[in-house]
């Protein structure tokens, strides 16, 4: 097999309701969620379309455990679309056993695996499991684009709502920063924004 490579990225939502925001994920695995929006499909009826296993990532863990002690090992599920309900996310983690929810981890796992390369992965939570910001962009076939924009609107207290999801990410930026300073040197000499 190739050289491995490596991907990190800081906005998966947490299913494991365990998990914090600002935590970090070294990636054993990701599950790829079937798209079943044009056939209509429920969430519930979903199969996982493929799995794919990633580079071992104990140098990535033995880093991560230096820097904090809120780092796991987990398996992210990879769905095409933004998962943000917090009863949503129960049901997939009772169903996936996954740590986090992404869109993008399987889709570069596959890629890789197609070139001969080893994938190894990092994520930092920003979104907890009870986080329900994002929850109007649930998944819904059934439920038109005007429908989630008037849900949305009458789901008021958005203004908290935004203070506290922005804090999350912030606290998830920031740990994806000083892993990443720790993972690559120069990078503690750029500039942040």
């Amino acid at each position: 097999m190739n050289t491995a490579r490596f991907y990190s990225k800081v906005n998966p939502r947490a299913l494991d309701p365990s998990l914090r925001a600002g935590q970090i994920v070294v990636v054993n695995s990701a599950i790829e969620l079937e798209d079943g929006w044009d056939r209509g499909l429920p969430l519930e009826e979903l199969q996982a379309r493929a799995r794919f296993e990633l580079g071992s990532g104990e140098a990535l863990a033995a880093l991560a455990s230096r820097i904090t002690a809120a780092f796991c090992r987990g398996t992210t599920l990879t769905s095409p679309w933004l998962i943000g309900d917090p009863e949503q996310k129960r049901f997939l983690f009772r169903r996936f056993q996954a740590s986090i929810i992404d869109m993008e981890t399987a889709a570069l796992a596959r890629a890789c695996e197609r070139r001969g390369t080893q994938l190894c992965c990092v994520r930092v939570v920003s979104d907890e499991s009870s986080d329900g910001f994002l929850s109007p962009w649930r998944y819904d076939p059934e439920t038109r684009r005007i429908r989630k924009a008037v849900d949305l609107l009458a789901s008021g207290g958005w203004a908290r709502r935004f203070r506290t999801w922005r804090s999350r990410s912030a606290a998830a930026r920031s740990a994806l920063r000083e892993f990443l300073s720790a993972y690559l040197p120069d990078l503690a000499r750029c500039p942040h924004d």
